[in-house]
């Protein structure tokens, strides 16, 4: 089943994040603790990893050098050739 991760919250402070780089694209395997992207918030420069046992970089909704809210759906993952329309 496909999961959508959002933009995480990392501190008591946070309203949003930069998404620095993605360093995983659509299409590309994606294992637990593989480096997704790194983001920026007003603070520091953080990794994000993968938290799932494994899937497929199914779509990357969210541009780099862009800011986005807590919460706001960055990509999702999930099984080669799996319908992700209700997540769009």
């Amino acid at each position: 089943m496909a999961f959508v991760v959002k933009m995480p919250k990392m501190g008591g402070n946070m309203e949003y994040g930069t998404i620095s780089e993605w360093v995983k694209q659509e299409g590309e395997t994606v294992e637990r603790g593989d480096l997704l992207f790194t983001f920026e918030t007003d603070k520091t420069t953080m990794d994000y990893k993968a938290r799932k046992e494994h899937g497929i970089m199914l779509k990357v909704m969210a541009e780099e050098d862009e800011q986005y809210d807590i919460g706001t759906p960055l990509c999702i993952i999930g099984e080669e050739g799996e319908n992700i329309s209700e997540y769009l």
